[in-house]
């Protein structure tokens, strides 16, 4: 993480744990179940980081995000269960971002408030303070999010089931999503046995 974004982050949490939990209180609530739950997709991002396989091979994310070009699926496990993650890239108006999509693993959406504004052709996603969010995901601040980051942004949708992470730069390289949204355990039809016929 960027030296800017490290001391903002000390800055706000460093002595202020309490002004930060009272923050996410005032959006979800219940936030011992919350907390629970964002550790969660955090568990979910560190299955793909150790376990993503694309056409045989493991990759870091490093290198998945230098090589993104065309839509691939990685295959991971969280669990011991199977998935999907996909990533493609996204032509913003004002760079190239790298889109990770991973599933939420059944994290249960609650209302929360803020300003709801339309995003991704939909409705109701509301911008929660980035910094403050990303205490609740210490994996992905840990081990992805390189120097080259310097600004976060965390958008939430309840209706869509949706968490988008979006990690930018302050030059005009490529920036970083991490979409948790809805996804199912994968089965590979083509290891599947055939039905026996009688």
């Amino acid at each position: 993480m960027s030296a800017a974004l490290v001391s903002s982050a000390e800055e706000q949490l460093q002595g202020h744990h309490e002004g930060s939990l009272e923050y996410l209180e005032s959006l979800f609530g219940d936030l011992n179940r919350r907390q629970e739950d964002f550790l969660q997709l955090d568990s979910v991002f560190e299955a793909f980081q150790q376990t993503n396989m694309f056409r045989g091979q493991h990759f870091k994310l490093v290198d998945i995000c230098s090589s993104a070009s065309v839509k691939r699926y990685f295959r991971f496990e969280h669990l011991g269960i199977p998935y999907l993650a996909t990533v493609e890239t996204w032509q913003a108006p004002e760079r190239e971002y790298i889109v990770l999509r991973l599933p939420n693993y059944g994290y249960s959406y609650v209302s929360a408030a803020g300003q709801a504004f339309y995003r991704h052709r939909c409705h109701g996603w509301v911008q929660l303070n980035g910094t403050l969010a990303m205490e609740f995901f210490p994996r992905l601040c840990q081990q992805v999010v390189p120097a080259k980051f310097t600004s976060v942004g965390f958008t939430y949708n309840e209706a869509h089931n949706r968490i988008d992470i979006m990690l930018s730069r302050e030059d005009d390289g490529a920036g970083l999503i991490i979409a948790f949204e809805p996804g199912y355990p994968y089965t590979d039809l083509v290891q599947m046995p055939m039905p026996r016929r009688r």
